[in-house]
């Protein structure tokens, strides 16, 4: 019988700076057609300070990838603001995180990770 794998979580301890709404390219749009997939009509890159990975600075946000509609709904209403957060994510294309969930963190509070 075939392993199903599990793509691996990386956690992030984040600060959200700021988010921008992008749109697919056209090229992108037509990959996912020959694949038979549909993409949204836009996905959001969030610009971060990452305490466990200072050289990351962005994050995005696709809304299918998305474990719970909270997370879409959180950003979309930029109610991330002046919060501490732990960012589960996925390696996406070209080496770029995609979030999959989200914590909220006390501001004193630690995560054990050292990814």
């Amino acid at each position: 019988m075939a392993e199903i794998k599990t793509p691996y979580l990386y956690e992030l301890i984040v600060r959200v700076n700021g988010k921008k709404k992008r749109k697919p390219s056209e090229k992108t749009k037509k990959e996912a057609r020959e694949k038979g997939k549909k993409l949204d009509e836009y996905f959001y890159q969030l610009e971060i300070t990452c305490e466990n990975k200072p050289k990351m600075s962005k994050v995005y946000v696709f809304k299918d990838s998305l474990e719970t509609e909270k997370v879409w709904k959180d950003i979309e209403s930029s109610e991330y603001i002046d919060k501490r957060y732990l960012f589960y994510c996925q390696l996406g294309m070209y080496g770029s995180y995609r979030l999959v969930n989200w914590k909220e963190l006390k501001n004193n509070e630690n995560h054990g990770s050292q990814q």
